[in-house]
């Protein structure tokens, strides 16, 4: 393990240790991570004794969920998941790479749309049986929203974000939220109060 590894592994440590860190999240989607990068993550990611969840390019991005598998991912996240159909592809991607251990991995969804959340309770049936956690992504449900990126922890954008973790928690489901953290989201997030388990 080079210096800046070992570095990332205490930094690591400490998130995991001071802070409660539970996961470290990558991804193919938006960031692009290239599998080397992934694989000498995924090596510090395994010493820091925590998870790593992969963020994959699309609800079945069949490639990205195998190198997953490959990874040894702890979850699975699937981005703009706006329909029932979106959901359901995922859900047959996810049993056709992992068949019979599908329950060892946490499955994600991203709602981080207008559209997701007027198709939100029937997303929720769609993932019965499968889905273990949905993280509210707000800058992108912001943008959908039609609301500027300095507005994402005010009212409108805190109300749309209430609502669709309130209805993952009313099915059992973890949720959590995402997209432009900064120390400003601590209002947000105290607010927000038992309605999330994660940021």
């Amino acid at each position: 393990m080079n210096a800046e590894n070992k570095r990332m592994l205490q930094i690591i440590k400490e998130l995991r240790e001071e802070y409660g860190m539970i996961a470290i999240k990558a991804e193919f989607e938006a960031e692009g991570s290239r599998l080397d990068e992934l694989i000498m993550l995924n090596q510090v990611v395994f010493c820091g004794n925590t998870k790593l969840n992969i963020k994959i390019g699309g609800c079945e991005a069949m490639r990205d969920i195998e190198q997953c598998k490959l990874l040894d991912a702890s979850g699975i996240m699937a981005p703009m998941i706006e329909t029932p159909f979106a959901m359901k592809k995922f859900k047959d991607a996810a049993n056709k790479a992992y068949a019979d251990h599908i329950e060892n991995i946490e499955w994600i969804i991203n709602a981080e749309t207008v559209t997701c959340a007027q198709n939100f309770s029937d997303i929720l049936n769609a993932a019965k049986g499968f889905l273990n956690t949905v993280v509210v992504g707000r800058s992108d449900l912001s943008a959908s929203m039609g609301v500027s990126r300095d507005k994402i922890d005010g009212e409108a954008v805190f109300q749309q974000v209430l609502q669709l973790c309130e209805m993952a928690k009313k099915e059992g489901l973890v949720s959590s939220i995402g997209g432009g953290i900064s120390i400003d989201t601590v209002p947000f997030l105290m607010k927000l109060g038992d309605s999330i388990d994660l940021f």
